[in-house]
Parts: structure tokens; C-alpha cells; sequence
């Protein structure tokens, strides 16, 4: 009988783990993006989000050295998708529709590809 009692018990106890990691891990994470500029020449960004309904919840403007990288600070979320919109100095502007995603951060590159700038979103999972 105490054998079944034991089995009994970690069975329960691995159960219990298995609920708290979940748990843990769901948790609520706010919005954050990243800026790489990976070209040789300095650069002024402007990155805006907006909700779905069009509403704006963030915009800044950072100045990103050459090779440099920003991290955002949190952003409170209260919607499941959201529109980045990102623009250089020289306006060029690129837009990304995100859908939220349990630790997912949006990321956005400065390229120069032969003298042609562009801003290339993704995400990555933190």
C-alpha cells in the first residue's frame, strides 16, 4: 500500500509541475521591438504601432550609430494585433502587421544594400 501511495503522490506532484509551468509561462508579456542598423552610416528612425483600430499607442524617434541596436522599453498592450510602422530620416517606410504572440518581439533592420536603404521587419521569439 505505501508503494501505490508513492506513485500516487509523484503522479499528483508532476501534475502540479506541469500546471505551474504553464502557468508561469502564459504569463502577460508587453510589447517590445528591436532596431538593428546594420549600415556603415548613422541613421534617425521614427517607429510608430498602432491597434486595429488604427489608434496610435507608441511613437519615437531614436538615432542609431552605425552597427547599433535599440531595445524598446515595454509597451502595455490591450489588443491581439498591431501595424509597426517605421521610417527614415529620408522617409523611406516600411509598414509589418503583427499578430501577438506569447514572447514574440517584433525586429526591424536598417540595410544599405549597394547604396538602397530599407527597414526589413520579423520577429523573434524571446
Amino acid at each position: 500500500m505505501t508503494k501505490n501511495k508513492l506513485i500516487v503522490s509523484i503522479i499528483i506532484i508532476a501534475i502540479l509541475a506541469l500546471i505551474l509551468m504553464y502557468a508561469l509561462g502564459n504569463k502577460e508579456e508587453p510589447l517590445r521591438f528591436s532596431v538593428f542598423n546594420n549600415d556603415i552610416y548613422s541613421h534617425n528612425i521614427k517607429v510608430e504601432i498602432f491597434d486595429s483600430a488604427g489608434t496610435s499607442i507608441f511613437s519615437e524617434i531614436y538615432n542609431l550609430e552605425a552597427n547599433t541596436y535599440i531595445m524598446s522599453a515595454p509597451i502595455d498592450k490591450n489588443d491581439t494585433s498591431y501595424v509597426y510602422k517605421a521610417t527614415l530620416g529620408n522617409n523611406v517606410t516600411s509598414t509589418y502587421n503583427f499578430e501577438v504572440q506569447p514572447t514574440a518581439e517584433v525586429s526591424m533592420d536598417i540595410n544599405n544594400n549597394s547604396g538602397t536603404l530599407s527597414i526589413d521587419f520579423g520577429y523573434s521569439i524571446a
